[in-house]
Order: C-alpha cells, then sequence, then structure tokens
C-alpha cells in the first residue's frame, strides 16, 4: 500500500495483493481425463502427480478517515477505509515432470477458470503513529466483494463457453507496517 494522510485525518491510497491457495473446489474440474478412480495417466503410462492451486491478485485504490482520540497522538484512532478496484484469479495446474499432454501449455486454459472483474473494498481498524515517528502501524477488519465473470471461449470439462457471473467475497485480518515521509520542514536548521 502506498498512501498520503492529510493534516486533518483523510487517507488516500493505492494498494493491491497476491491471492493464493491449494485447496480447490470445483468438483468434476479434470473429471474428463481422469479414470474412474479419479487418477490421471500421464504419456508414460504412470499415475501422473497433477496439483491445483489458486492464483491472482487485485489492486484498488481507497480514501477514508483517521477518527482521532486526541492521545497518545492525534493522528492515530479508529481508520474507516474503501475503495474501488479490480481483480483476477484462476487455478493453477501444474504437472510435475509435464507428462499429460491434455494439461500442456496451450490446453491448460481450457480448465483453468480465468475469472476477473471490479471489486469493492472496504476496511475498519486502528491506525497508531508513534510520538516519536519510529512505531507506526495498522491493524483491523478487511473485506473485499468482486462482482466478476468467467473470461474464457471455452473451457473442456463443461464443455461450453465460461462466462458466468459471480461474486467473490474475500475477508481476513490486514496487519501493516507503516514507514512515514513526513512532508513537515523542522524547526531548525542544520549547517
Amino acid at each position: 500500500m502506498v498512501g498520503v494522510k492529510t493534516a486533518k485525518n483523510w487517507t488516500y491510497s493505492v494498494q493491491g495483493g497476491f491471492i493464493s491457495g491449494n485447496t480447490i473446489k470445483e468438483h468434476g474440474l479434470l473429471g474428463g481425463i481422469s479414470t474412474g478412480s479419479g487418477t490421471i495417466i500421464g504419456q508414460d503410462g504412470r499415475t501422473a502427480d497433477v496439483r491445483l492451486f489458486e492464483r491472482g491478485y487485485h489492486i484498488s485504490v481507497s480514501f477514508g478517515k483517521v477518527i482521532s482520540f486526541k492521545k497518545p497522538n492525534p493522528n492515530s484512532g479508529i481508520w474507516i477505509n474503501g475503495g474501488v478496484g479490480f481483480i483476477q484469479h484462476k487455478i493453477r495446474i501444474e504437472t510435475i515432470g509435464n507428462n499429460v499432454v491434455e494439461l500442456k501449455k496451450p490446453y491448460r486454459k481450457g480448465y483453468d477458470r480465468l475469472t476477473n472483474g471490479i471489486i469493492a473494498e472496504e476496511f475498519l481498524g486502528y491506525v497508531y503513529y508513534g510520538n516519536r515517528k519510529l512505531i507506526n502501524f495498522y491493524a483491523g477488519f478487511n473485506f473485499i466483494q468482486g462482482f466478476t465473470a468467467g473470461r474464457r471461449d471455452y473451457q473442456y470439462d463443461t464443455m461450453q463457453p465460461y462466462n458466468e457471473k459471480r461474486l467473490d467475497l474475500l475477508y481476513g485480518i490486514k496487519l501493516g507496517w507503516i514507514l512515514p515521509f513526513y512532508t513537515n520542514p523542522d524547526k531548525y536548521y542544520y549547517y
């Protein structure tokens, strides 16, 4: 995140994040190339080692307000922030040894469920700026709503275009360490 906080405690920022995971809930995704027992046979006639992961990113611009308690520092307090942006994610398919023809590079797109769209993002938490300017951090609850749609012309497992509209919800605890750059000049002059 890169942002600016004004003297009146308004905040403006640009932020982003990566999405990663290893639990995929797309049942039957590789069913068309699997055996009856659910295994996939590679070119060498052996059971292939196929791994599925979620990968993606989001970026947004946001604005907010720090509601100060005046002490210990008038810059610290409850931080309410909201914004809009873009999200994209897909299923990353890895075949160890790259020995499954159906999952080689040009064909993977037919299974990856590429999805993107606009997001709304909200944050509610606490921000602290130390009086000595050394300890500065924020912590709180982050919530993202993605108004997305599938972006592939054809998915092999469903045998139709993947263009369904979705609502993707991401939420969690967000923590950050702040490295401030102050613009107010010192009262002293150094020679």
